[in-house]
């Protein structure tokens, strides 16, 4: 993902298969940093706006896409869409992780982006 420029909405959707566990926040890790360095990115409910959509094993939407509050609670399979600002640096898909995480730190699952 190019670097974006002041302002502009960065649209994410992720494929998962959840257990209800609450996701408060979503980290955005560069992969090649040390463990120790902060994410580059928090999603929260202070800067995203998500929504989920049920799919079928197929990727296909089984229900439409619903606004959903934070902390996030998927169930089942499901897309889960992000909308946020993205801020300007590059994210290389091949080592940008995202971690999902619960409401002590505790890292509930690990998304990444296919090139």
């Amino acid at each position: 993902l190019d670097p974006a420029s002041a302002g502009p909405t960065t649209r994410l959707e992720l494929c998962l298969a959840a257990d209800g566990a609450a996701i408060h926040r979503i980290e955005i890790r560069d992969l090649n940093a040390l463990a120790s360095a902060p994410p580059i990115l928090v999603l929260d409910h202070s800067n995203t706006r998500a929504s989920l959509s049920a799919v079928s094993s197929d990727n296909r939407n089984a229900a439409a896409p619903a606004v959903t509050p934070w902390p996030l609670q998927p169930k089942g399979l499901v897309r889960l869409t992000l909308e946020f600002t993205r801020p300007p640096v590059a994210l290389a898909p091949a080592t940008t992780a995202f971690y999902l995480m619960g409401p002590q730190g505790g890292r509930l699952g690990v998304a990444r982006i296919g090139e």
